[in-house]
């Protein structure tokens, strides 16, 4: 047995009994109409969508990436340009900057480009590039759009600010034999060291709070260190 069947255009349609989504059409079946899916009609050239693929699906982003070979250029790029081995979740932040990329992908090409030798993963979980990577990411750059490249390198030197920082300030503690602590504390930048100071904390929550009250403004700690010597020598020169 067989009957016309309307054809309505992908869109807005009312849910009614006998709704049956495909990829470009949806079929409309009045309930007077219904039958067994088993004697549904065939129509060649249409497949239906199943269910858990409709679920994976999201909306694609507005951008200029658009193939992994683009994701995996862009990760060179990226990875050519940072000053140290950087984590996972750096990487995919960096190379998210363009709407088109999607999580998965960029997961597998990341994967991929540890396999070929590209780039490699150390213990500790950072990845760094290799030389076969840069030469080549040198080859391969120009053919990352421009305006990618543009967000991607303002990204890139914030990024390197960072971690030029994480190295350039540093502080510790640690716990010694009687009971006490010793906290460092380094500044440093880019000629070199500027204070490697420790001090003796009596308690593990006062070395902890001489870290943070460090970390929080190092500079203006050290220009207090400074300012108290120098006064001190002052006050003696200037004594009658």
């Amino acid at each position: 047995m067989s009957f016309p069947v309307p054809i309505i255009p992908e869109g807005p349609v009312p849910v009614k009994e006998g709704n049956i989504k495909f990829y470009n059409v949806t079929l409309y079946t009045p309930p007077e109409m219904c039958y067994d899916r088993a004697q549904a009609p065939v129509l060649r050239g249409i497949r239906r969508e199943h269910p858990a693929t409709e679920r994976r699906r999201r909306p694609i982003g507005h951008g200029f990436i658009h193939d992994k070979l683009e994701i995996k250029f862009l990760i060179l790029y990226i990875t050519a340009r940072v000053i140290e081995p950087i984590p996972f979740e750096v990487v995919l932040d960096l190379t998210l900057c363009d709407d088109a990329i999607d999580y998965f992908d960029f997961s597998e090409c990341l994967n991929d480009l540890v396999k070929t030798g590209h780039l490699t993963l150390s213990e500790e979980g950072l990845y760094a590039i290799t030389e076969k990577g840069l030469k080549n990411s040198q080859i391969c750059e120009s053919s990352l759009p421009y305006s990618v490249r543009l967000r991607c390198d303002k990204n890139l030197a914030e990024c390197n600010r960072r971690l030029r920082r994480k190295n350039q300030v540093q502080s510790s503690y640690q716990k010694r034999e009687n009971g006490t602590y010793t906290v460092r504390f380094f500044l440093s930048d880019d000629m070199g060291s500027i204070m490697d100071l420790q001090l003796m904390a009596t308690r593990e929550d006062m070395a902890r709070a001489l870290r943070e009250r460090f970390l929080k403004d190092p500079e203006k700690i050290y220009g207090q260190i400074m300012q108290m010597l120098l006064r001190d020598e002052e006050d003696e020169e200037t004594a009658p």
